[in-house]
């Protein structure tokens, strides 16, 4: 079975899941929609040449998406492991189940490359019941895609139901206030100086930051957050 790399997703291909929601915003993640998925697979290896069972393994449902190898006559099968969408907890399970299995056989995988999506809380619509739990109704969709020369994503816009843009990106394109008061908070949180950062990225003020390396602080922030947890629930 020859490998091939697989055309770049369109915008009506990817689908948007809440990462993590608060009283402040929430975080989107960018995945290939189950039905352009199976689509893709069709593409790839023939509506006969794939097959997908699912298993429970340790309480975790995992997607097996199996293509048959004509050469070496055999199935070679790749899974991965499902979570609970912010939705539908079953089947949220499966679906992201396979869109991950999906990912295995290199199809989404440019999707990896997305930014940071952070959608503040009046443009998220959240709402804070009297518990303290933060729920929003709104529902997101990307509306513009455009990738790199060697597949990174490059221009990105995300909206609400209602057509109204939440996020975007244009290549390079400066910060704006919102990302550096999201900055500023993340810095907070992970116990990173400005200073620390300014270095890091050649820039004289965080403002000069272009949302590239915004992309990047942020991702090594949240990678600084994580392992700090880490650290205290071992202790």
């Amino acid at each position: 079975m020859e490998e091939m790399e697989s055309t770049l997703l369109q915008a009506n291909e990817i689908s948007c899941r809440i990462q993590q929601i608060s009283e402040k915003g929430l975080s989107l993640l960018l995945y290939v929609t189950s039905r352009d998925g199976q689509k893709r697979l069709d593409e790839k290896y023939g509506p006969l040449g794939w097959q997908d069972k699912y298993e429970v393994i340790d309480g975790d449902l995992y997607c097996i998406i199996s293509a048959w190898d004509e050469a070496k006559q055999m199935w070679v099968a790749k899974e991965d492991v499902g979570t609970a969408s912010y939705t539908a907890k079953e089947k949220g399970r499966a679906s992201d189940a396979f869109k991950r299995a999906c990912v295995k056989h290199g199809i989404g995988r440019e999707l990896y490359t997305a930014p940071y999506i952070w959608i503040n809380a009046k443009d998220a619509g959240i709402k804070t019941d009297n518990n303290g739990k933060t729920t929003t109704k709104k529902k997101f969709s990307v509306n513009l895609i455009t990738y790199t020369s060697d597949r990174k994503i490059d221009e990105l816009e995300i909206v609400d139901q209602d057509m109204n843009i939440v996020f975007k990106q244009y290549a390079s394109q400066k910060i704006d206030d919102i990302k550096y008061k999201v900055l500023v908070e993340k810095l907070n949180e992970a116990k990173v100086t400005m200073d620390e950062v300014v270095e890091l990225f050649h820039v004289n003020t965080l403002q000069e930051m272009d949302i590239n390396q915004w992309n990047r602080c942020m991702r090594k922030l949240e990678v600084t957050i994580a392992s700090k947890a880490g650290k205290k629930d071992d202790e």
